[in-house]
């Protein structure tokens, strides 16, 4: 295997499996061998080979993938391990986080935040208005606190009298 190009990598929530990405493909590798003795499970690709999925965070069970589909904007949606399959959710343009409960994601979409629930499908707008542009998302272990950061653009204009006057 080629350490080219590796990128993405996710550490399962038990630690014996990383997953990493080297494009176009997902791999998992077990983590307490030596790169030497690794036998890398491919996962397989998503059917529209023209849209690419990219993992973004496991489930507290490592059984489900969250991650993003190509697009504009992106589809967020998750791969499982049991059936090997990929379910897209929705648009999106910030990556998708699991709750504890492995139930339920959390996205955003447009400076808004949503939550959608893997059994039901629903998906719900959360009140909170980000004000700047939606950067990344958390979600803490117990589930009460979503964090969240935005980027701010903000510059100055700096003018400079090549010619000063004769003082």
């Amino acid at each position: 295997m080629q350490k080219d190009g590796i990128s993405f990598p996710l550490r399962s929530p038990d630690g014996n499996r990383i997953l990493f990405r080297q494009a176009p493909f997902l791999f998992v590798i077990e983590a307490d061998k030596d790169w030497a003795q690794q036998k890398s499970e491919s996962l397989p690709s998503f059917p529209d080979l023209n849209r690419r999925f990219v993992a973004w965070d496991w489930s507290a069970d490592g059984k489900r993938l969250a991650g993003s589909f190509s697009d504009e904007p992106m589809d967020a949606g998750f791969f499982t391990f049991e059936n090997k399959g990929f379910e897209l959710l929705t648009k999106m343009s910030n990556f998708p986080r699991w709750f504890s409960d492995r139930r339920r994601m959390i996205f955003g979409l447009d400076n808004i935040l949503f939550i959608t629930d893997f059994d039901t499908k629903k998906v719900r707008e959360l009140p909170i208005k980000p004000t700047g542009e939606l950067q990344s998302l958390g979600v803490s272990r117990d589930d009460r606190l979503i964090n969240y950061s935005v980027a701010t653009h903000e510059s100055d204009i700096w003018l400079l009298d090549t010619n000063p006057p004769n003082q």
